[in-house]
């Protein structure tokens, strides 16, 4: 399969726009000396952006001198009112190694982020899950369910979908679940428009139980990325897996002649291999692994 570089960045994505005076009702008429004051009026006011704003404002920026005491106030009336990104700057600030670590507020500002429908605290609180962080033990089943909720949110974005189908692909922190991989790549597909990663492993998926591969997904596949020998490369290679294993020509030297200045790093042939060992024909054995070890020789 192939193995996007996926990362979790631990940075909240600030907002490009910043709150004016005519964005809220009742303020417009008032003189304002600065932006954080219009931030704090708007929050009074029940606007839950202006909270974050001015929760934003006190934590870096806006020439307003750093204030964690109220940066907190700020980012929790906007996390209490429904603002995901209050949540997640909250879990942000309580996750560092500063004075201010504190992992159980940490972890229950990110739950808070990700209930609120963030595929940021989601996507993140799947991370610490698999990963183990401190005193967080490693639970790959709790992780895999925030991929899960974050995938489900539908933020393309935050590539947690391709991250969902990888762990039920790979069967190493759930156990393998070829369906489930294949119902997340197809939900990164339909998000993401260039994905080649995720196309990739339905066709292994498909591969290694013995189907055709979906015409329908193959014709995308060649539409979007036919002209990239980086993705091209690995299509081709699953359809001479495919080919040798229906006893069928494959013309493997026609690949290497095409594609021999490139590389298969980011490819993880631990399935391939296992539907090898499994394949009960002693020849087509031999054959396919003596293909597996050319690719080998790629990578």
């Amino acid at each position: 399969m192939i193995l996007k570089k996926i990362q979790i960045i631990l940075v909240l994505i600030l907002f490009s726009f910043n709150l004016q005076a005519d964005d809220v009702d009742g303020l417009s008429e008032k003189i304002y000396t600065s932006r954080l004051d219009i931030q704090k009026d708007a929050c009074d006011n029940g606007n839950m952006e202006g909270c974050l704003q001015a929760a934003l404002s006190y934590a870096r920026r806006d020439n307003v001198s750093k204030d964690d005491i109220s940066m907190i106030k700020y980012a929790n009336l906007a996390c209490d009112g429904g603002n995901a990104n209050g949540c997640n700057l909250l879990g942000l600030f309580y996750l560092g190694d500063s004075a201010s670590h504190n992992l159980d507020l940490s972890i229950k500002y990110l739950s808070k982020g990700c209930e609120n429908r963030s595929a940021f605290a989601c996507g993140l609180l799947g991370k610490i899950y698999e990963n183990g962080y401190k005193d967080i033990v490693i639970d790959g089943v709790r992780a895999v369910s925030y991929y899960e909720k974050a995938c489900n949110i539908g933020d393309k974005n935050q590539s947690v979908c391709m991250l969902a189908g990888l762990r039920h692909h790979e069967g190493k922190i759930v156990p393998r679940d070829y369906n489930k991989a294949y119902e997340y790549y197809k939900k990164d597909i339909a998000i993401n428009d260039n994905t080649a990663g995720s196309y990739l492993n339905i066709f292994e998926i498909d591969l290694v139980n013995n189907r055709a591969f979906s015409t329908i997904l193959t014709k995308e596949f060649k539409k979007k990325f036919g002209t990239k020998a980086s993705a091209m490369m690995y299509l081709e290679m699953l359809e001479i897996f495919r080919l040798t294993a229906q006893g069928k020509n494959s013309n493997i030297s026609k690949w290497q002649k095409t594609y021999k200045a490139q590389k298969l790093d980011d490819w993880d042939f631990t399935s391939i291999d296992e539907w090898i060992k499994e394949n009960k024909n002693e020849k087509m054995k031999i054959k396919l692994q003596n293909l597996r070890k050319i690719f080998k020789e790629e990578k």
